[in-house]
């Protein structure tokens, strides 16, 4: 028996049986009745209010040795129950602050110390919103100033901090930072000027790597401030350790004291940094005037890590004693070069210079040694006192010269930095230096001058007035002070 098949094919479906449709309507059903209290209660979570949290600002002003206030920073840590959002109530991102948003702040502050990173961000959304609260005006009251709730308080801790909450937040501003956010940017260079190590290390890296002028100015006008932190930083990152280092920084001409640093610690002074002169970056380390005994030869100034007024740094000053300085730079700043000035005390007002290419870790350690022979020859060293009254007088033999030029008995014509002479054919006994630093102790007429051009009058000395007159004897002697400035770099 043969069977028609096309019979049994399924007729086309045109859509939902009636079954199929009583099916869904259950199924939907079944969803939303398991679903609903989920939805019911997230956001039931998201409205409620922590009031543990909530007694914790309004009755205990933060205090996190409260019960309800360790619970607070517990829960908002962990992210639970809605803690975090219900201190965030408390907080005005336009405008000041009250007695409960510092409050609420501080629990917020405990709690991203202890790694709530909800709580931290609340610090950077802060300053990003409105620059005013990146660094909050002290208060009056319990909570200040010890009690810092911005973000300024996390970019003061120390880099190396343990804090987990310094940890994150460095982390975020520097992305901010790189990403040109100009509050967080500002907020970072304020922090270094202030003293923020967290702040001053963030700012290495752009003024090293990245060449950023605004980060090496915060960096250096903290040091500027006496912080040990930006010294510290620039220290260790060859910012500021000398006026060279400083312009090759900033790339400046502005001539003024600049905060230098000379060790790990952070140990800092100011010295008068030159910007221009000779390409610039020529540290000041003395200030000398010839009447003065302060820096004759035997001055344990010369050898010592001794300071003198140090705060003495106007260059328009050159009376004595107290426009005379000597600065830390003399016993910490490395330099290839040294550099001379005479500032006449009579009738020139036009500096002369000699400059030295001598170079050393400091210049504590060269004058504690021996004689460090140069070859300027007379005639520039001559140069320093030509303006003087008189010309310049120095005997024609000997003519040794440089640091430490002395006589090889040790009790006649010294000096620091200059030239000795002498009427014999060779150096026992000089009678006769230009430079800085001098001292005749063998029996003189008059007082020798400790800065400029001494000659004793015993003794026959040559001079001349400039280049252009021969050489005559001198049968005064001469003893004429002059105002230096010793430099390096």
């Amino acid at each position: 028996m043969s069977v028609n098949l096309k019979f049994l094919k399924s007729k086309p479906r045109s859509g939902f049986t009636l079954a199929e449709m009583l099916t869904t309507l259950i199924v939907i059903s079944i969803i939303v009745a398991v679903t609903m209290p989920v939805f019911t209660m997230r956001k039931s979570s998201e409205a409620r209010i922590d009031t543990e949290a909530q007694a914790c600002v309004e009755q205990h002003g933060g205090d996190s040795t409260k019960p309800a206030c360790a619970g607070a920073i517990d829960r908002c840590k962990r992210n639970v129950m809605n803690t975090c959002g219900t201190l965030d109530r408390y907080i005005n991102y336009d405008d000041g602050t009250d007695d409960n948003e510092l409050s609420a702040l501080k629990i917020l502050r405990d709690t991203c110390e202890e790694g709530g990173k909800n709580a931290c961000d609340t610090f950077l959304e802060r300053c990003i919103t409105n620059p005013n609260l990146c660094d909050l005006p002290k208060v009056s009251g319990a909570l200040s100033p010890e009690h810092d709730m911005d973000l300024q308080y996390f970019l003061k801790q120390p880099v190396e901090s343990s804090n987990l909450g310094t940890i994150y937040i460095y982390e975020q501003v520097d992305n901010y930072y790189r990403q040109g956010v100009e509050q967080i940017q500002e907020a970072v260079r304020n922090s270094c000027i202030n003293g923020g190590d967290a702040g001053c290390a963030l700012l290495v890296n752009y003024c090293k790597e990245e060449k950023e002028v605004d980060a090496c100015k915060a960096l250096i006008a903290g040091c500027d401030n006496e912080h040990k932190t930006a010294c510290r930083h620039g220290y260790i990152n060859n910012l500021n350790r000398s006026c060279l280092e400083i312009k090759n920084a900033l790339n400046t001409d502005e001539s003024k004291p600049y905060g230098l640093s000379y060790d790990v610690e952070g140990t800092n002074a100011k010295a008068y940094c030159d910007m221009t002169t000779d390409g610039g970056g020529w540290t000041l380390v003395i200030k000398a005037h010839g009447s003065s005994d302060n820096f004759d030869f035997n001055s344990l100034l010369w050898t010592s890590d001794e300071v003198l007024n140090p705060d003495e740094l106007d260059l328009t000053r050159t009376s004595y004693p107290d426009d005379e300085h000597k600065n830390l730079a003399f016993s910490y700043v490395p330099f290839d070069h040294i550099k001379l000035v005479f500032y006449s005390l009579t009738k020139d007002p036009n500096a002369e210079f000699v400059n030295l290419d001598i170079s050393g870790n400091n210049l504590k350690s060269l004058f504690q040694g021996g004689n460090m022979n140069t070859t300027v020859g007379v005639d520039k060293w001559a140069k320093l006192v030509v303006s003087t009254s008189g010309g310049w007088s120095l005997q024609k033999n000997c003519r040794r010269e440089g640091l430490n030029a002395m006589d090889d008995i040790a009790k006649h014509a010294r000096v620091r930095i200059g030239i000795i002479g002498n009427q014999e054919s060779d150096c026992h006994t000089p009678d006769s230096y230009i430079g800085l630093g001098g001292t005749y102790d063998h029996w003189s007429y008059n007082k020798p001058v400790s800065v400029g051009n001494y000659c004793d009058r015993r003794y026959w000395c040559y001079y001349r007035k400039d280049a252009d007159q021969p050489i005559k004897q001198d049968d005064i002697g001469k003893n004429n002070a002059a105002f230096a400035f010793l430099y390096i770099k």
